[in-house]
């Protein structure tokens, strides 16, 4: 079921502390030591961070997904060429490194659910087996290029993209596209929520450059909900992920391209 839910638990992870100048803006002043030890925080607030360049040595890590067992991070075409990167559950071990073979910048977000991965690089959304770390030949139309932001929705079955300040889009398996006329300026990360039904963009426009909005798909609109997940990285957005996780609960996971990109993970009780 919890596959279906598009959701995923997994036991430990590798947790940097957060320092007093790493404070959310949505702190509630206990700080590092939730970062290590638990505690109740509010919605929005950071909890631990990782970096995926730091294990890859890639600066270009752009799109991050959780599956039932790994992290996965996608590397863009950069004098190495276009990855796609396996972690293990606790984000201290690189387990694999799958080219792309991409000849463009790369994948960027990624999207999971409960089977495969999904990501994009063009006006395809394509089929990935976390078994192989390839495509499996499968693809979905996209009404962009590239489909940025990427979202499964494991309600309608369907899934959510955007780039930059285009419109937010559903799209079908089949390819069919549905444009909602409400734009962002700096769209680059998906994640579907399925206890609530809504979908939080990962957003570059304004503030600190990493911003999640709340999208209501049952009336295509941004429900005036947001936060900023300032983490003192001096960062932009990358791709974005729900999932609960077994320590912290119900969490959101956000990708900052920053020095180093690193992946922040907020408090997302609900």
């Amino acid at each position: 079921v919890a596959l279906l839910l598009g959701l995923c638990a997994y036991v430990g992870d590798a947790q940097t502390v957060v320092t007093a100048a790493q404070l959310d803006p949505n702190t509630d002043a206990v700080g590092g030591a939730y970062a290590q030890t638990g505690g109740s925080k509010a919605f929005g607030d950071l909890i631990y961070e990782w970096s995926p360049e730091d294990l890859t040595l890639d600066i270009r890590c752009l799109g991050v997904e959780m599956d039932d067992t790994n992290w996965w991070v996608t590397g863009a075409n950069d004098m190495a060429g276009a990855f796609l990167y396996r972690f293990d559950a606790a984000n201290t071990t690189l387990l694999n490194s799958y080219p792309q073979g991409n000849t463009g910048w790369g994948w960027r977000d990624i999207a999971y659910d409960g089977t495969y991965l999904y990501c994009s690089d063009s006006f395809v959304i394509e089929e990935v087996d976390p078994a192989t770390g390839g495509v499996t030949g499968t693809t979905i139309a996209s009404p962009i290029s590239p489909a940025r932001a990427l979202a499964y929705d494991s309600v309608r079955d369907l899934f959510w993209t955007g780039s930059f300040s285009s419109d937010i889009y559903s799209v079908t398996r089949g390819g069919t596209s549905t444009a909602y006329g409400t734009i962002l300026g700096g769209t680059y990360g998906a994640a579907y929520d399925t206890p609530t039904d809504m979908v939080w963009i990962w957003d570059q426009t304004s503030g600190s450059g990493v911003n999640a909005h709340e999208f209501n798909p049952a009336t295509g609109t941004f429900t005036g909900n947001n936060w900023d997940g300032d983490s003192g990285l001096v960062g932009i957005a990358g791709g974005a992920c729900i999932f609960d996780h077994t320590t912290h609960g119900h969490v959101f996971a956000g990708l900052q391209q920053a020095a180093p990109d690193t992946v922040s993970v907020y408090e997302f009780g609900q």
